[in-house]
């Protein structure tokens, strides 16, 4: 999630310009992991829903569960994430302890295939997500294994 949510203030002018010519394409609907190791270990998960709607939870600093929502598309070469909110929970008893939202903010798409989505976040840094499952889902199974 530090990739894809790290990257709150990037091309505003974008999405505002051209949020009537969103897409939310069928091959990025599912279940992604965030790694940084080619899949091995998941540092947060994602779920794109085909009514565009997204669903994300992660590990906060703190060691607590974090929990994202929000809406996404496709704007010719970005991905992009508005509408977001979050919750954090406290890992040992699951109590909300912080909430909020954050920027809108779109990331440049550089490769989508069917298992791996590669993007460009604000600062130029590339990530990859994995597909888990072609179901997006609002659980928060599997669990976080780490970066």
């Amino acid at each position: 999630m530090r990739g894809v949510l790290g990257g709150l203030a990037l091309i505003w002018g974008i999405w505002s310009g051209l949020a009537g010519a969103q897409q939310h394409p069928a091959r990025m609907v599912g279940k992604w992991c965030e790694s940084d190791n080619g899949g091995q270990s998941c540092s947060g998960y994602t779920s794109y829903f085909p009514d565009g709607s997204a669903y994300a939870y992660t590990t906060s600093v703190e060691g607590n569960r974090l929990e994202i929502v929000g809406m996404w598309g496709h704007i010719g070469r970005y991905s992009c994430f508005t509408h977001i909110a979050f919750e954090e929970y406290d890992e040992n008893t699951n109590l909300l302890v912080n909430w909020g939202s954050r920027r809108d903010f779109c990331n440049k798409i550089i490769g989508l295939g069917l298992s791996e989505f590669v993007y460009e976040d604000y600062e130029g840094e590339r990530h990859s997500i994995y597909r888990l499952s072609d179901t997006p889902d609002r659980s928060v199974w599997p669990p976080v294994s780490g970066e």
